[in-house]
Parts: C-alpha cells; sequence; structure tokens
C-alpha cells in the first residue's frame, strides 16, 4: 500500500517468491487478464499479451523455467494472494508469483541451490527487459 502510495504508475512490476513440492519445474502465476485483445487494466494500455512477455522472456534464457506451465488465473481460494489483491485493488498490472520445486525438474534433474541462483539471475535479467519494454510503450502511448 505504501509502495503504491509512493510510486503511484511507475509501480508495474511485483514478483513473489514461493516453493513447492507438487509440481516440478519452476513457473509463474500471473496476473488474471482474459485471453482477449480488448481487456486492459483501466487507463492503461496493457492488456493479456503484456502480461504473458514476462515469463517468455524468462523462459528464454533458461530451460530451467517453464512459460507454458504458466497460470493466469486465481481461484476463488487465492483471492487473498498478494498477486490477487495488488491487481484487484491496487491496481498493479503484472503481479507475479514465481513457483519453484523443491526438488524435481523435467527429465528428474535434482535442483540445487545454483540451479535456483541461475533462475534468480534470469528472472532479474528478464524483468529488466520487461521494464524497459513497459517504458517504451508507455511513451509511445503517452
Amino acid at each position: 500500500k505504501r509502495l503504491k502510495k509512493k510510486y503511484g504508475k511507475l509501480f508495474q512490476l511485483f514478483i513473489d517468491f514461493h516453493g513447492h513440492s507438487s509440481k516440478q519445474n519452476v513457473f509463474t502465476y500471473g496476473p488474471p487478464f482474459e485471453r482477449s485483445a480488448d481487456q486492459y487494466i483501466e487507463g492503461t494500455n496493457f492488456g493479456d499479451i503484456d502480461a504473458r512477455l514476462l515469463p517468455q522472456l524468462i523462459a528464454n534464457r533458461t530451460t530451467l523455467f517453464r512459460a507454458d506451465e504458466s497460470s493466469y488465473q486465481v481461484p476463488k481460494s487465492k483471492l487473498n494472494t498478494a498477486r490477487a489483491v495488488l491487481f484487484n485493488k491496487y491496481k498493479i498490472p503484472f503481479c507475479y508469483t514465481v513457483e519453484a520445486s523443491y526438488g524435481l525438474a523435467d527429465g528428474g534433474l535434482h535442483l540445487t541451490n545454483e540451479h535456483y541462483v541461475e533462475v534468480g539471475r534470469k528472472i532479474a535479467q528478464a524483468s529488466e527487459e520487461f521494464c524497459s519494454f513497459l517504458s517504451n510503450k508507455c511513451t509511445e502511448t503517452g
């Protein structure tokens, strides 16, 4: 709440990190845009295609991340999660939860601390590129 008040419309991206044991790989839960070209966050030109860009940028950098396993839905049981509250109440358009397996990736690969550090670096690099994209898009559309 304080960050939104301090940064206003500059606060466009939020990433929360979680571990899980029931699924393999690293993936995201993303903002709940409908898969429609005409749905945008009110007062912006950001939509579904933009929301799916960050996971793809991460996947392009590391095979440990699976964009195709990402989800952009928020079930009723998850409406109080950080990404859902920030998206719905505070209108922050790009809220993601990165989920990382506690153990296995595809092919039986055991994830180690080095793997998690690598994925973290790739997420940071992709986030920087994504923020540049958002900045350019805002500049182009005024």
